[in-house]
């Protein structure tokens, strides 16, 4: 046990590898719903700006 209290558990080859893999995919989601959230908004921003010089 540590100071803290708290066990420290570190994750052998395979867990280790099964986590990394684990946060490059959610770093993976990530990078895709920035990229769906600017095109959002780049078509929001389209619409509105038609919107206001056509009326």
């Amino acid at each position: 046990m540590s100071t803290l209290g708290v066990n420290c558990y570190k994750p052998g080859g395979s867990e280790f590898e099964e986590i990394e893999r684990l946060l490059d995919l959610v770093g993976e989601l990530n990078s895709m719903h920035a990229a769906a959230a600017f095109v959002q908004g780049y078509r929001m921003g389209a619409l509105m700006i038609t919107e206001v010089y056509c009326g």
